[in-house]
């Protein structure tokens, strides 16, 4: 049987009156497919994200061939409202079928993809870099120089971090009472 996505649309739209359903599919490294729901209220996107997401497992997920696109499956939920973190943090870290974004304001499609999926609005700077050597600290340095560690944490690291500790403290209430002999 073949289920076209514009069928499951059209079956979404039947299934939930209020709610605004689109499809887009997009090429990253891939076809990514994206499925647009929009709703008014947040009490709506409380009663039907789990079945919206469960009807696209069924129907068109369940369906696909190309392993990449299955895993990369996105649902963006847009809502008119300001929604409550509880409710966006439940939808975003629901791991069954989809990979689930709350969007709790109106906005292109296009600009939602690029800045949710392919950080496009993140502008890397090629600016020059500076170089800066590093300084060590002769406080730690003295401490761990001969330590040999064999395992994780061995007696002589936790001496050593407790000395370093030790250490830092003396100095910096060293250079305290010497800002307070200044005044």
């Amino acid at each position: 049987m073949n289920y076209s996505v514009d069928t499951l649309i059209s079956d979404l739209k039947e299934e939930f009156d209020n709610v605004e359903f689109s499809f887009e599919e997009k090429r990253y490294q891939g076809r990514l497919p994206c499925f647009f729901i929009s709703v008014e209220s947040e009490e709506e996107l409380a009663r039907i994200w789990m079945k919206v997401s469960d009807i696209i497992a069924v129907n068109y997920q369940s369906r696909m061939k190309n392993e990449f696109s299955i895993w990369n499956l996105y649902l963006f939920f847009i809502v008119s409202e300001t929604i409550s973190n509880d409710l966006k943090y439940q939808i975003e870290n629901d791991t069954f079928s989809s990979r689930k974004i709350v969007i709790d304001e109106k906005a292109n499609l296009t600009k939602i993809v690029d800045e949710h999926i392919l950080n496009s609005d993140i502008k890397i700077d090629d600016g020059i870099i500076n170089n800066i050597n590093f300084i060590p600290s002769s406080i730690i340095f003295n401490h761990v120089a001969d330590i040999e560690v064999k395992s994780r944490l061995t007696d002589a690291v936790k001496k050593a971090h407790s000395q370093i500790i030790k250490k830092i403290k003396e100095e910096s209430n060293e250079i305290k009472e010497n800002r307070n002999i200044s005044i």
